[in-house]
């Protein structure tokens, strides 16, 4: 019987998946999914040694479509994923201009690009030159502050100072995304506001009251297309790893609370309480709070790499 129950949640969990995905707001997030991973396909194009000429029509008329659809929502994640997707097009004709390379998509696009004068930034998309001697760095300090690293559920009673928390968390941003689709939300959650977790805290081992600010981290499933339903867990597990490597460069502590990625009553109210979208599902939370001068923290020991790691021949 509970196996059963269990499955019921996994189908239940995957239905939501595809309803939230049907509803206005989860199509136009599909949408603009969609038109940063065409924009993140011209960027790629564009950073291979020779592109092909003229590549990549039929991508670029979608693109241009979303764009239309997207562009007034009124939406700032809307609007970026548009200015994304016209600065990689504006790139894209830059390209082809400067071998001398015109078909009637390329003017097709500068038309449409015409039309939108002020998005059309270096910033927003394309490729940038990379300079090999800019990746050198000091070894053995990096080596150090990812050793130095721990789970911390012993913290001060200061308060996070929220202006650090910012920095943190703008600098986990640069964590790899499948297709740059960035489908990462997070929700911070003073101490004070921390009762709304309510069961969401349980069995995290006695230490939620020592926490002064928990980060809810979020899939947005919409992000996703149907043959990649599971595929919303990766990208926020790997941003929950950077951010908890950025927090530690910024002197604050914190500890990965994982919950079960799986739909239940629970879940669902505490989204509605926290206003956190039905296209999104929670992955995991981080406990954060500023270090004391001295503190305890498990060994953790890491498995031997040669258990861990295979070369294949």
């Amino acid at each position: 019987m509970k196996k059963i129950r269990k499955y019921a949640k996994i189908i239940r969990n995957q239905r939501s998946i595809l309803a939230a995905k049907q509803t206005p707001e989860g199509k136009l997030n599909a949408c603009a999914a969609e038109l940063i991973r065409d924009t993140h396909s011209m960027e790629k194009g564009l950073s291979i040694v020779s592109p092909r000429l003229g590549f990549g029509h039929k991508k670029q008329i979608d693109m241009m479509s979303r764009i239309e659809k997207l562009y007034e929502s009124g939406s700032e994640y809307h609007r970026e994923a548009c200015q994304m997707a016209l600065c990689s097009l504006q790139s894209y004709i830059d390209y082809h201009k400067k071998l001398g390379y015109d078909d009637e998509v390329c003017q097709q696009i500068i038309a449409f690009l015409e039309r939108y004068p002020a998005e059309k930034t270096a910033r927003f998309g394309g490729t940038v030159t990379v300079d090999k001697s800019d990746l050198r760095f000091d070894t053995e300090q990096i080596e150090r502050f990812f050793r130095t690293r721990h789970s911390i559920r012993d913290f001060d009673d200061k308060p996070v100072d929220d202006e650090v928390l910012k920095k943190a968390l703008a600098l986990a941003q640069t964590a790899p995304s499948a297709c740059n689709r960035q489908g990462v939300r997070t929700y911070v959650l003073s101490r004070e506001k921390s009762n709304r977790l309510a069961k969401s805290l349980e069995g995290i081992g006695g230490f939620a009251d020592n926490v002064d600010r928990f980060i809810i981290i979020t899939g947005k499933t919409s992000a996703y297309r149907e043959n990649e339903i599971n595929q919303y867990i990766v990208s926020p597990g790997i941003y929950a790893a950077y951010l908890s490597l950025t927090l530690h460069l910024y002197g604050l502590g914190a500890c990965v609370v994982q919950r079960n990625v799986i739909w239940t009553k629970e879940g669902k109210a505490l989204q509605d309480r926290l206003g956190i979208p039905s296209d999104e599902q929670i992955i995991c939370l981080l406990a954060v709070g500023n270090l004391k001068e001295q503190f305890t923290a498990p060994v953790s020991y890491r498995l031997s790499a040669s258990v861990i790691n295979r070369f294949v021949d």
